[in-house]
């Protein structure tokens, strides 16, 4: 999920659970933004958006050592996003009720991990790894115009599995 046009990044933390099972949780992104427009020509009119989103992780995964320095691990996820939009348009053009909008989704799902782990040296690491997502997403969009309020809904089902699914990570154990 990226409402507003950035790029995702995030944070893990792991703890170990025994010799070859490790606890994760992840703050994979968080987008937050706010766009105003008051453009000097005419034909074109003031409009602002406001959004904000996240998505998180939470699994367990299994490790399995080749050498010393380089193991393979493989795990299953829960991940749960969530992204709102405000709209708002002065364009006279529009109809009143197209001129606020709010879009709300709601996305859990189930990540497979898998992925490589290489030492670096003194406590750091490399790995990468493919997550492909098998998920639900509910939106909803709302046009507001004064005390009215049209809703539409959308209920989608799918697996991700694309350049998205790809992490390559610099980690420190400390």
């Amino acid at each position: 999920m990226d409402p507003i046009g950035t790029k995702t990044y995030g944070i893990q933390y792991k703890t170990n659970l025994n010799d070859h099972t490790i606890l994760r949780f992840a703050f994979s992104s968080f987008d937050a933004g706010f766009k105003a427009t008051r453009p000097a020509q005419s034909s074109q009119y003031p409009s602002s958006t406001f959004g904000i989103g996240t998505d998180m992780e939470a699994g367990i995964e299994k490790r399995v050592s080749f050498t010393e320095k380089v193991s393979a691990f493989y795990g299953i996820d829960f991940v749960f996003g969530f992204g709102w939009m405000h709209n708002q348009s002065d364009n006279p053009s529009l109809s009143i009720d197209s001129r606020n909008t709010n879009d709300f989704s709601i996305s859990p799902g189930i990540g497979f991990k898998s992925g490589i782990l290489l030492e670096l040296r003194n406590g750091f690491f490399a790995a990468a790894e493919i997550s492909p997502m098998l998920f639900y997403r509910f939106t909803s969009d709302e046009q507001i115009s004064g005390t009215r309020t049209a809703v539409s809904r959308e209920h989608d089902l799918g697996f991700q599995a694309n350049a998205d699914a790809l992490k390559i990570s610099l980690a420190y154990r400390w």
